[in-house]
């Protein structure tokens, strides 16, 4: 069952973007940063569908990079609107933090690395800061909170 984790938590995260788009609409009449949003956060969740069709390996893991730099992407969008003080300090946190307890080297084998190692080094180049980093940040925030 592990495999479909990443599924289901794209899922999630793809309805909650939608109702954080729907929300801005909203209330917060804002229509450009919140459709930009809405397509890299539901973008996740369908490049991982593709990602399960894919007939190679090369494929498989193509797929599950672009879901990774419409992760990257939709980050910064919810930053942005976090900046422009569209959402505030807790919706931003509540979106943008996952499971940080998730151990490195499962998160690696969720999105299909076999190799730990390798997958830090792509995350660190595509992110600039390596897993554990960043999930000590996640952490230390939500200890604030």
């Amino acid at each position: 069952m592990p495999e479909k984790i990443i599924k289901i938590k794209s899922r999630k995260f793809a309805i909650r973007v939608v109702k954080l788009y729907k929300h801005l609409c909203d209330k917060k009449k804002e229509f450009v940063l919140s459709k930009q949003l809405l397509r890299s956060g539901t973008g996740i969740g369908a490049n991982i569908a593709e990602a399960e069709c894919s007939i190679s390996r090369k494929e498989f893991l193509s797929k599950i990079y672009i879901a990774l730099k419409e992760c990257s992407e939709t980050q910064y969008w919810l930053e942005l609107l976090f900046d422009t003080n569209y959402i505030n300090e807790k919706e931003f946190e509540s979106i943008i933090a996952d499971d940080p307890s998730l151990p490195i080297q499962e998160a690696a084998f969720r999105v299909g690395y076999e190799d730990p190692l390798y997958f830090s080094r792509i995350y660190k180049k595509f992110r600039m800061t390596s897993p554990s980093s960043y999930i000590k940040l996640i952490k230390g925030k939500q200890a604030n909170c």
